[in-house]
C-alpha cells in the first residue's frame, strides 16, 4: 500500500521502527517459551511469559500459562516449606541422617544459600556424631567406664565435647551423647 509522504514524519517512523523491534522481540520470546514447553523446562519460565504479557496484554493463551506456572510454582514453594519443616524438625532430634535426606530431596536448582547452610550443617553434625558413637560403641556401660585407662576415656570426651560445643553453637542438645560424656568425665574424675 502506498502512504501519503506527508504524514510519514520522523516521529511515524521512529513509532514504526519500535513496533517491529517489539514485533520481534515478542516472536522470539514466544518460540523461548514453546522450547521450553515443549522440553518441559518451567523452571525460570514466569518472568519470560510475563515479558511477553507486556508486549501482548490480550493473549488468553500466554495469561493461562501463566497462571499454570505460578500454580506450579506455589505447590513446589510449599513443598520446598515441608521438606524444610520436616529437616528443622530432625534437626531438632539431632537425627542428622534424617535432615540431609530432606534437604537432598530439595532440586539443586532450588537450593539457596540458606538450604545449602543447612546441609553443611547436618553434614558436620552427622559425622562428629557418628565418630563420637563409633568410638562408644565397644566402651562397656557407663558404669563400667572406669576400668578403662584415662587417656582413653580423655580422648573419646574431647571428640564427645567437640560435638556438643558445635552442636550447642547451633543451639541443639544432644541428650545420649552428653550422658556419654558426663559418665566420661565422671570415670576421669574418679581415677585422678
Amino acid at each position: 500500500r502506498k502512504v501519503d509522504r506527508s504524514v510519514v514524519t520522523e516521529e511515524v517512523t521512529t513509532l514504526r521502527s519500535r513496533a517491529e523491534e517489539l514485533n520481534v522481540r515478542l516472536r522470539s520470546i514466544l518460540q523461548d517459551i514453546q522450547a521450553a514447553r515443549a522440553e518441559k523446562r518451567y523452571d525460570g519460565l514466569i518472568e519470560i511469559v510475563k515479558e511477553a504479557m507486556t508486549l501482548a496484554p490480550d493473549d488468553a493463551g500466554l495469561s493461562s500459562f501463566l497462571a499454570s506456572l505460578e500454580a506450579r510454582e506455589d505447590k513446589i514453594a510449599a513443598g520446598i516449606g515441608d521438606l524444610l519443616a520436616q529437616a528443622d524438625e530432625a534437626l531438632s532430634r539431632c537425627d542428622y541422617q534424617s535432615v540431609i535426606k530432606f534437604l537432598s530431596r530439595i532440586p539443586d536448582q532450588r537450593r539457596d544459600d540458606d538450604v545449602q547452610s543447612r546441609l553443611g550443617l547436618a553434614k558436620k553434625l552427622k559425622l562428629l556424631q557418628s565418630g563420637f558413637r563409633q568410638l562408644v560403641t565397644d566402651l562397656p556401660s557407663t558404669n563400667e567406664l572406669v576400668t578403662l585407662e584415662e587417656d582413653v576415656l580423655s580422648r573419646i570426651a574431647r571428640n564427645g565435647h567437640a560435638y556438643l560445643a558445635e552442636a550447642a553453637a547451633n543451639n541443639l542438645v544432644d541428650p545420649s551423647v552428653k550422658k556419654w560424656c558426663e559418665a566420661l568425665e565422671a570415670a576421669i574424675e574418679t581415677q585422678q
